[in-house]
């Protein structure tokens, strides 16, 4: 079962990542869909996206999920390239979810729903 956290700051700047963090942790209990996909900005004009490219449960299935891990997350990679975002960092936070922090001039909504399209 899913859950959804959101934040809404008006005229006030924080750790959004910290506190988007913090209560996507707190969602956790809800199954493995919880966390799979965030994104939001910092106070510098940057994004910080977080991406799964598969569920916990399907890394225990074998050797093939770690060649698909590897296509997806080389899809996201090309994604974001072809649309032009600037990428200043990437880790992988699990062996199967990686976060970036990026920045881009485009229309936001038609990077994000390419990059979305990605099975995960």
């Amino acid at each position: 079962m899913c859950g959804i956290a959101g934040l809404i700051h008006r005229g006030k700047t924080s750790n959004i990542g910290a506190e988007m963090t913090s209560m996507l942790k707190a969602l956790k209990h809800r199954g493995p869909d919880s966390t799979g996909y965030a994104l939001y900005g910092t106070p510098e004009g940057a994004y910080v996206m977080r991406f799964k490219v598969a569920e916990q449960d399907e890394m225990r299935k074998g050797f093939d999920i770690q060649r698909q891990v590897a296509e997806r997350r080389a899809a996201v990679d090309q994604r974001l390239a072809d649309y032009g975002a600037m990428v200043a960092s990437k880790s992988e936070v699990t062996d199967y979810a990686s976060r970036y922090t990026f920045t881009y001039e485009g229309d936001l909504r038609r990077l994000i729903e390419y990059v979305e399209d990605i099975d995960g």
